[in-house]
Order: C-alpha cells, then structure tokens, then sequence
C-alpha cells in the first residue's frame, strides 16, 4: 500500500512517518486479490490496520486544523494535493476494513464505497472519466483475452521483484484485429457488423446510462481536442512537473512560450 509525504509541515511529522511506516506492512498484504471473495484474507481488520486507520484520522484532522499555516507555508495547491492524499488513504482504509467483515450486505457496501470514490475523483481529477466508470468486468475479460494471445500473470504485472525467470511481467500488450476477421456472418434482424455494433452500443448508453463511459473514449476525447486547438494538451500540473523535469536535465524549458486555453 502506497504512502505519499502528505504529512511533511505537521508537527511531529518524522514520529508520525515511523508509525505508519511500521503499521503498514507488506503491500502483497494489501494487493491479495483473493480478499474480495475471502474476508478472511484481507488485512483490514488487523490491530495494524486499525491503528493505521487511528493515524490516518488524526492527520485528516491536523491537516483541517492546520490549513491556514500550512496554506501560508506550502502554497494552497501543496496543501490540497497533501489533503488528498490524506483522504484517500482514509477511504481505503476504510474500504479494506470492509473487505475483512464478513456481514451480510458486505458486497453491496464494497460497491457502495468505490463509486462514492469515483464521483470524489470526478470532482477532483475531471475530465478523467471516474464518475462515469460503471465497473470492471471488461477488465476480466481483458485478462483472458490477453491470456489466448500471449499475456501472463496480471499479479505479477510490473511487480519486477516477483516475476520468477521465464514469466513476463510486462503492463501491455497491442493488438489490431480487422473487424470482418471477427464476423460471424449472422447477425440479429439481418443487421450488418457495424449495424449490430451500433445497436449495442445504443443498447449500452439506453436506459439511464447515457453517461457511461466507452473503452478508448478517454483517448478520442482527447485526440478531438488536440485537434481543435491544434496541439497536445496539458493540464497545468503536467506542465509545472515537465518544467521540473527540464531543469534537472538542465535542458532548456520556457513555460511562457506555451499556449493556453480554456477548456
């Protein structure tokens, strides 16, 4: 599990970094995939994860209480950035805590907490698609797609430390199939390849999902607004990390020179 500097300017942060470094554990402990089906397998419930929920609580709270110094100290950017961090520790947290109770209803809450944090990533990342992610079925789906063709181990997928010599552990994999290769030739109510994919897609954004979102559409979204502003574009954020990048290359880099537009 992943442990951002979110705590750098509080009081008493190098003491509290100790703690939580000694609470967290190994991530395998965390990234068990049989967790979701086993509460028994999940740590979320352990003295260490409760007391890690304990720390993390606490910075949320100092960070609250602290937000006119810190703001003053760091910039009010550093500090959201620091605050968000803190809160998603929070939910997950909170979320492996409900992986590990085996109470009836534990699924349905499961699912609960992860679209309460997709529509919190929305606010927070838009433009990304999160609040518009409806599950990761395809991902399966994926996998043993990538299975027939060549692709390996998803748990050992660029976790360079575990993959055993002659396993791939590489992240991806490219692949064009021509869409007549795939015909079957019959399709419902006589409708060509293309008028059944429409049909199902139509299908798929009918009845209240008009807000789903389509694998790829974050890509042609963006390519669509590269090209009616007639360049890449990127988000401050991604432009003030190049410009960091350049002066340690110390290779030239002028922000200013840089075009803007409003999205």
């Amino acid at each position: 599990m992943a442990h951002p500097r979110v705590d750098q300017g509080v009081a008493g942060a190098g003491e509290r970094r100790a703690r939580i470094d000694a609470l967290l554990g190994a991530d395998a402990d965390w990234q068990n995939p049989a967790a979701l089906m086993d509460p028994a397998q999940a740590v979320g419930r352990s003295p260490a994860a409760t007391a890690l929920r304990v720390e993390t609580e606490e910075l949320v709270a100092e960070l609250h209480v602290r937000r006119p110094e810190l703001v003053a100290r760091s910039g009010a950017d550093r500090y959201g950035e620091a605050m968000q961090h803190a809160v998603l520790a929070r939910q997950m947290l909170n979320y492996h805590a409900a992986l590990a109770d085996a109470s009836p209803g534990r699924v349905a809450r499961l699912l609960g907490m992860r679209d309460a944090m997709m529509a919190e990533y929305e606010i927070v990342h838009p433009g990304y698609g999160f609040g518009q992610h409806k599950g990761y079925g395809l991902s399966l789906i994926d996998e043993l797609y990538a299975a027939y063709i060549g692709g390996s181990l998803p748990t050992i997928r660029n976790r360079w430390d575990r993959v055993p010599p002659g396993e791939k552990g590489t992240c991806f994999y490219f692949q064009c199939t021509r869409p007549e290769a795939l015909s079957g030739g019959n399709f419902a109510a006589g409708r060509t390849q293309q008028q059944n994919v429409k049909a199902v897609i139509e299908d798929i954004l009918g009845h209240g999902n008009s807000g789903a979102m389509l694998p790829g559409q974050i890509e042609a979204n963006g390519a669509a607004l590269s090209a009616r502003h007639g360049g890449l574009l990127f988000t401050r954020a991604e432009i003030d990390a190049l410009a960091q990048i350049a002066r340690e290359a110390d290779f030239p880099f002028d922000v200013g020179k840089l075009r803007t537009v409003e999205l």
